[in-house]
């Protein structure tokens, strides 16, 4: 939490700076009921990704991570591959897109099972912003269909490795 809240402090999210002053407080005045709770371990991002999803490998982060951070290695192969027209970084998106949509749909079904929530209406509300009017069983058959539809493309399968003659200089 105290790193988290450092984190928070060099942003500039809406309200955070309240909820940070507001758990300060509480924190400071529920210390003694804590003294004799354990340390909790840091929890490591891939293993979080693989209680979440067991059915992915253990690449998923890595994956995940090139895009998100800038792999430079990543970033040449994905220009290379849009200036050789292959649908490399177009499958490659459609997996994320469906990573981030299966993880909007664990985040909605652990906060149904957590506050015994109707999940309909937390997925109304999960889209509401994006204008966006589904409920839950409309979002996993689309998600179902998504993920039939990209697991057996390899992003890799269309990338074209071939050597071009360089432009003279």
């Amino acid at each position: 939490m105290e790193a988290s809240i450092e984190d928070y402090k060099s942003g500039d999210v809406d309200g955070a700076h309240e909820i940070i002053t507001r758990w300060s407080q509480w924190r400071v005045r529920n210390i003694d009921n804590f003294n004799k709770v354990p340390k909790q371990s840091k929890p490591i991002s891939t293993s979080m990704i693989k209680q979440a999803f067991p059915e992915e490998d253990d690449s998923a982060y890595r994956k995940l991570n090139r895009p998100a951070h800038g792999n430079a290695a990543w970033l040449s192969a994905v220009e290379i591959q849009e200036q050789k027209r292959t649908p490399f970084a177009t499958i490659y998106a459609m997996k994320n897109i469906s990573y981030a949509t299966r993880c909007l749909a664990t985040a909605i079904s652990n906060a149904g099972r957590l506050w015994s929530c109707d999940l309909n209406e937390i997925t109304r509300r999960a889209l509401a912003d994006f204008d966006i009017d589904a409920d839950w069983d409309h979002v996993t058959r689309l998600l179902q269909t998504h993920i039939r539809a990209i697991s057996d493309l390899n992003e890799s399968d269309y990338a074209v490795t071939r050597q071009d003659r360089q432009p003279r200089r």
